[in-house]
């Protein structure tokens, strides 16, 4: 006998480009046949969405190609490790300190190489974000310059800061029309759990069907929860309920973009509900 689980659908928090990947999953897995209240439900679901987006544009993310972004910043990742890596080329019988601590610093940053720049874009801006902070953390910033080039490091922030911007995660506290983007979030992660619960309500543990019928519909939220949460553990092993704060976005169900799991930009249409 199918079983539900509602503890499989508690939405972790995420980034508005995380919470809209998920809104039109949601819609694409809507079920023509579901009754009046899962469909108005729904609704509202398609109705944050279209408002989160619409705040979102009002922000300088708006007008910023996510994925020319997302190439910049790619780039200068890559060529800050490849400046520290190549210390590791020079001849052995040629010791030197410059070599044990570009090594110290390849370890920190980039010690499991590169592969987070394949990531979904805002899970790929956190892991630069932890790299980000553990330079000025641990003051390596000045060891980088040295060793390979302020030029590259600079490249890096300015890198960095614009890709948050673009994907409308950084910014949110500076500007009035940014501010907006926290309360239409927050409406939009209201109107995904209430849409959960609707359908939660429409389960029959004696009835087989019903169970398929939700589990399908909310495929989308367990796929974002499972994933998340699996990018958390690898980190910190957090779990917050979702909230409107920012997380790691998640593996989009529906792929496109420079990786199988890329989720749609912020600005990709809403599909409307059926």
């Amino acid at each position: 006998m199918a079983s539900f689980e509602m503890d499989r659908y508690r939405l972790p928090s995420g980034t508005l480009p995380a919470m809209l990947a998920v809104s039109r999953s949601l819609i694409a897995a809507g079920d023509k046949t579901a009754g009046p209240q899962v469909k108005k439900a729904l609704k509202k679901v398609h109705a944050a969405a279209v408002a989160a987006q619409a705040a979102w544009k009002l922000t300088d993310g708006g007008g910023v190609d996510v994925r020319a972004a997302d190439n910049v910043i790619d780039n200068a990742h890559a060529a800050l490790e490849i400046h520290l890596q190549s210390y590791a080329w020079l001849p052995t019988e040629l010791p030197s300190d410059d070599v044990d601590e570009a090594e110290r610093l390849h370890e920190l940053l980039y010690g499991q190489g590169l592969t987070f720049l394949k990531l979904p874009y805002a899970e790929e801006w956190a892991e630069s974000e932890q790299r980000l902070l553990r330079i000025q953390e641990q003051n390596l910033r000045p060891s980088l310059e040295r060793l390979a080039g302020k030029v590259f490091v600079d490249a890096l922030f300015s890198a960095h800061a614009k890709y948050g911007v673009a994907l409308g995660i950084t910014k949110a506290d500076t500007t009035p029309a940014a501010s907006g983007i926290g309360n239409e979030l927050k409406a939009l992660v209201a109107s995904i759990n209430q849409y959960v619960r609707v359908v939660a309500g429409t389960v029959d543990d004696d009835d087989d069907g019903t169970v398929v019928a939700a589990v399908a519909m909310l495929r989308p939220v367990e796929l974002y929860r499972t994933r998340t949460l699996a990018g958390r553990s690898t980190s910190n092993g957090a779990d917050a309920p979702a909230d409107g704060g920012d997380a790691p976005a998640p593996r989009s169900p529906d792929p496109s973009g420079k990786s199988p799991t890329q989720p749609e930009a912020p600005s990709a249409p809403i599909p409307p509900v059926q």
